[in-house]
């Protein structure tokens, strides 16, 4: 594995690490009013915080095409520039933090769409010419065929009630 997947595959350790740090480096700062433990904690935050986001730039801006990750880099390092490293580190917090909240509720949307197919019935009662209910594959049931829906049983395809 390479450096670069090395540091993309851990970037919810990185958005808790960075997190901590913030969270020290505010502590430092109002707590104890520790400036050189406050600068430090944001300068590591913003860093380690850049890294992955950056990654994700550099790759976006080698197939041509300007992602949020190439904004939110020029953002970071423009604040690092003007020296407001609690922005830039906030600022990576926040989009690792965003980042891993959607991957999460993808995450979760896509277990509920599978469990939703797999209670979909794979079969139907389907009346026969001679006025039986035969179960049939769901695929070979056509417009207009009378199906039978038994008690506690899932309708297996889209239909209306008979009058």
């Amino acid at each position: 594995m390479g450096f670069q997947q090395k540091i993309l595959s851990s970037k919810n350790k990185i958005t808790l690490i960075s997190g901590i740090l913030i969270v020290i480096g505010f502590i430092a700062h109002f707590g104890f009013s520790n400036a050189a433990v406050f600068n430090t904690t944001f300068i590591i935050a913003s860093i380690l915080g850049v890294a992955p986001i950056a990654i994700q730039a550099y790759q976006a801006l080698k197939v041509k095409v300007i992602s949020i990750d190439v904004l939110v880099t020029i953002a970071v390092i423009g604040a690092f520039l003007i020296q407001n490293y609690e922005e830039s580190a906030i600022v990576t917090f926040l989009f690792l933090f965003g980042s891993w909240l959607e991957a999460r509720t993808l995450n979760s949307t896509r277990s509920a769409i599978k469990e939703l197919t797999e209670m979909a019935p794979e079969v139907a009662f389907k009346q026969m010419e001679n006025g039986e209910f035969e179960e049939v594959d769901v695929w070979d049931v056509d417009e207009g065929d009378i199906l039978q829906v038994r008690t506690g049983g899932k309708v297996p395809v889209d239909c209306r009630k008979a009058k």
